[in-house]
């Protein structure tokens, strides 16, 4: 068998073939890279949904006050009245 370099790997094969390939390629490097920036947009998704499901509460909280409060101010308004103009 040739030497090979450390950064390579050799496999015998059943049928007695040198097979070479690549470390990354044996470890999953570029899979677990990719698999790694997956987790982090899901975990990024996961927090804005968290956010924008809180802030929905929030606005409709506020939706809520804000009519309770538009409702006691046409209730406080005054009763228009009819000036008569005698001349």
């Amino acid at each position: 068998m040739d030497k090979v370099s450390s950064s390579r790997r050799s496999q015998r094969a059943a049928n007695a073939e040198i097979w070479i390939l690549d470390k990354p390629a044996l470890s999953g490097a570029p899979f677990l890279k990719e698999h790694r920036k997956v987790e982090q947009q899901e975990a990024t998704i996961a927090q804005f949904r968290q956010e924008f499901a809180e802030q929905r509460t929030q606005i409709e909280a506020l939706t809520a006050g804000w009519q309770k409060v538009s409702a006691q101010l046409e209730l406080s308004k005054p009763a228009p009245q009819m000036v008569v103009n005698d001349e």
